[in-house]
């Protein structure tokens, strides 16, 4: 398991939070965010805000969200 898949999993647990990946939807999760923990929050976040409960948010919902990539460095900050 990559390194960003286990915090965000890890988070998830650790908060009980309301919402699960799938496979392909963590491998996205990994290359939306690089590898950098904040961003992995910043797309868990929201992805609580507009999946929450569901127990299959995969690459799709993530492209859906993000259809023209995820958030710069500047834009983030923002």
């Amino acid at each position: 398991m990559e390194p960003a898949m286990s915090i965000i999993l890890k988070r998830i647990k650790a908060f009980k939070l309301p919402i699960e990946f799938t496979a392909t939807g963590l491998l996205a999760v990994e290359c939306l965010s690089g590898g950098n923990p904040s961003k992995l929050i910043v797309i868990l976040i929201d992805c609580l805000n507009e999946h929450r409960g569901r127990t299959d948010v995969s690459l799709k919902d993530l492209s859906d969200m993000y259809p023209f990539g995820f958030y710069n460095d500047e834009t983030l900050k923002e």
